[in-house]
C-alpha cells in the first residue's frame, strides 16, 4: 500500500484533482498532470488514473524497454 502512495506522488503532480476524483466529486472529462511533462485526460469517476499511473510510473512498461516521448493529448 505505501509503494503504491509513493508512486502516485510521484507520478501525478496536481495531486488535487486526483483526491476530488476519487471521491467522486468530479464529473466529466478531467485532465491529469504528470512529474514528466505530459497532461493525460480520464474520465472522471473511473479507474483512469490507475492506469495512468501504472503506465507513466515504470511499473507496466519500463523505460529501460519502452521510451516515452512527451505527447499532449487532448
Amino acid at each position: 500500500m505505501i509503494k503504491k502512495i509513493i508512486l502516485t506522488i510521484k507520478t501525478i503532480k496536481n495531486l488535487n484533482i486526483l483526491f476530488l476524483d476519487f471521491f467522486g466529486l468530479l464529473h466529466g472529462e478531467i485532465t491529469y498532470k504528470l512529474w514528466n511533462g505530459i497532461l493525460m485526460n480520464a474520465r472522471a469517476g473511473s479507474t483512469d488514473f490507475a492506469e495512468i499511473i501504472i503506465i507513466n510510473g515504470d511499473l507496466e512498461y519500463p523505460s529501460r524497454f519502452f521510451h516515452k516521448t512527451k505527447i499532449l493529448l487532448f
